[in-house]
């Protein structure tokens, strides 16, 4: 009788449908080439860990979609996640793409965990199935304080891209450094249109 149970609950373990981790990743924009660099890196370690049995006897299965690095793409590619019925997110790179994708996930009670966006209006946000794996932009503006002060300088011009990641962590860095930014600029970069010139 016990051996009986026990080939059957191993029998019902394997028949167990997989968790699918929802990965919302640059796969167009101007992060495209960061991409392919996180879903591999996430299909490495699912197949190290489904090859040692899976999550509780459960394998795991990786499905992406394009955010762009854009509010726009991301909301499509969170409601195509949605719609595909993962059950965890574990994407997120670009801070300013990422926030639009909070209450899509939340609403649908599934839980984030965030790998690389990091602006502090990801927590300021307070959603309780939200988990950042990286310093927040307070912590890393802290830490500029740190290297402006051992450059010993007096007066600090802080300029960023314009997007939520690099300018949360401008102006925070600003309130640090108090009276010695005296200036913060926007900038929004262009990409070389130029070909190399050819050797002569």
């Amino acid at each position: 009788m016990v051996r009986h149970r026990s080939a059957a609950h191993t029998m019902a373990r394997k028949q167990l449908a997989p968790v699918v981790l929802g990965m919302l990743i640059p796969q167009s924009g101007s992060e495209a080439g960061i991409g392919p660099c996180m879903s591999n890196a996430a299909q490495l370690a699912i197949d190290e860990i489904n090859a040692k049995g899976g999550v509780l006897g459960r394998k795991l299965q990786l499905e992406t979609a394009d955010d762009a690095c854009d509010a726009q793409s991301a909301t499509a590619g969170t409601n195509k996640l949605v719609t595909e019925g993962v059950h965890i997110s574990i994407g997120g790179y670009c801070s300013g793409a990422t926030l639009t994708t909070l209450p899509i996930f939340g609403k649908a009670g599934i839980p984030m965990i965030i790998p690389a966006a990091n602006s502090r209006e990801l927590v300021d946000r307070r959603h309780r199935h939200v988990f950042l794996i990286n310093g927040t932009g307070l912590q890393q503006a802290a830490a500029a304080r740190e290297w402006i002060a051992e450059q010993g300088s007096d007066r600090v011009v802080l300029m960023h891209d314009n997007t939520s990641y690099s300018k949360d962590i401008a102006l925070r860095t600003k309130t640090l450094l108090g009276p010695r930014a005296v200036a913060v600029e926007a900038v929004t970069p262009r990409r070389a249109t130029t070909a190399p010139a050819s050797p002569t």
